[in-house]
């Protein structure tokens, strides 16, 4: 054993699983810390406990590489773990949008398909890829050419037709609107027309920093009635940590119904954020995810962006 080397680096001598459920040890015959620095001639007896974890704060005290690399790849195996699980929970909740069974799309000749498609191992490395954002869930559905199975096309009178982003103008559907990129409005909050030259009318947050509100251009805008689409928010979570930010992350988003499109991690001028662009259904969906990201250790604070 090197200089400075530990009962943690010991156990792992042993065995990775010796090593992975040590809980304390004793040196010639006395109770010492995990941290405990061995010496020539030390008689080392190794507490352990079936189902014990190891800490991540082991990797500081260990001295030798064959330890640190045993409780990396600890860590790592229970992190792809979670990260399958997750793929596969947003696969089947894709799948549910569209009205088809996980279990009918999961099939050997599939999972080959995807593999050879995606330069997949196996199902796991497929779930995982999706977990990390490689692949979203709608791409591995639309390399199987699932599709959602066609619905009845009802007949409507034009008294029945709505403006089809669902947004009045001083009280008119009948005025042609876009919403603006620079500020991405979302159902649910403060929104106003802006008018524009041969582009009809641009949809802006109330928030946006882009318009004044005391312009001649500004019109009344506002939301006609709810609806099942979905609009862009850009996010960025400003960290101290990245550990397993990711992860929960997605994990939040899966729950809160929020479909990320990107997530990228950018280390600029000294600060380490994750820039986000995802979709949502309103905007009280959007505070209650933000929100959520609050709470993550690590995480510094959440913004939106508005370009």
């Amino acid at each position: 054993m090197p200089a400075g080397a530990t009962p943690i680096d010991f156990a792992y001598k042993i065995h990775s699983e010796v090593g992975n459920t040590t809980t304390g040890a004793l040196v010639n015959s006395k109770m010492v810390k995990l941290d405990h620095e061995l010496k020539d001639g030390d008689m080392v007896e190794l507490i352990t406990q079936k189902g014990h974890a190891p800490s991540k704060g082991w990797l500081k005290i260990v001295k030798t590489e064959a330890a640190k690399s045993r409780i990396k790849s600890y860590f790592y195996k229970k992190e792809r773990e979670k990260y399958i699980t997750l793929g596969h929970e947003m696969l089947s909740n894709e799948c549910k949008k569209k009205n088809v069974d996980i279990n009918d799309i999961i099939t050997d000749e599939n999972i080959e398909k995807l593999n050879n498609s995606l330069g997949t191992k196996d199902l796991d490395d497929i779930y995982f890829s999706i977990a990390t954002l490689k692949y979203l869930p709608s791409s591995i559905l639309n390399r199987l050419e699932v599709h959602e199975p066609k619905k009845k096309v009802l007949t409507l009178s034009r008294k029945d037709i709505k403006g089809g982003n669902g947004i009045l103008i001083a009280g008119s559907n009948d005025i042609l609107c876009s919403l603006a990129t620079c500020c991405n409005p979302v159902y649910g909050e403060d929104i106003v027309g802006y008018i524009t030259r041969g582009y009809g009318v641009k949809i802006h947050s109330k928030n946006c920093p882009n318009i004044d509100l005391n312009s001649e251009r500004i019109i009344d805008a506002e939301w006609e009635s709810s609806n099942e689409n979905r609009y862009t928010a850009k996010l960025k979570v400003y960290i101290d940590d990245v550990s397993d930010i990711l992860l929960k992350i997605i994990t939040l988003s899966t729950k809160d119904s929020i479909i990320v499109d990107s997530i990228n991690l950018i280390n600029r001028n000294k600060e380490l954020f994750y820039d986000i662009s995802c979709r949502v259904k309103n905007i009280n969906d959007l505070h209650l995810f933000i929100d959520e990201v609050k709470t993550i250790n690590s995480v510094v604070k959440v913004e939106r962006v508005f370009i």
